[in-house]
């Protein structure tokens, strides 16, 4: 093999590494922005449940209110 040759192997190997190193950097990308995309959604999913058990409590809480003053009021006696 001479200079030229391996130096040509050289370039060939180096070009096949700069290449693999950009596609895994678009592979990367792509997984980071899927797993963004999975925080957000994940992130909005948890305030929903929040803002639904919120709201929940408060319900119950109206309810044994209400049931705590019709037994005062002597409604829940037989």
């Amino acid at each position: 093999m001479t200079a030229g040759e391996r130096f040509e192997h050289i370039e060939r190997g180096l070009a096949a590494l700069v290449t693999l190193h950009a596609d895994t950097q678009k592979s990367l990308k792509t997984l980071m922005d899927s797993i963004g995309g999975f925080v957000e959604s994940s992130h909005a999913y948890v305030q929903s449940s929040n803002a639904r058990m919120a709201e929940l409590e408060r319900n119950l809480d109206a309810l044994i209110r209400a049931i705590t003053m019709e037994h005062q009021n002597g409604k829940g006696k037989p």
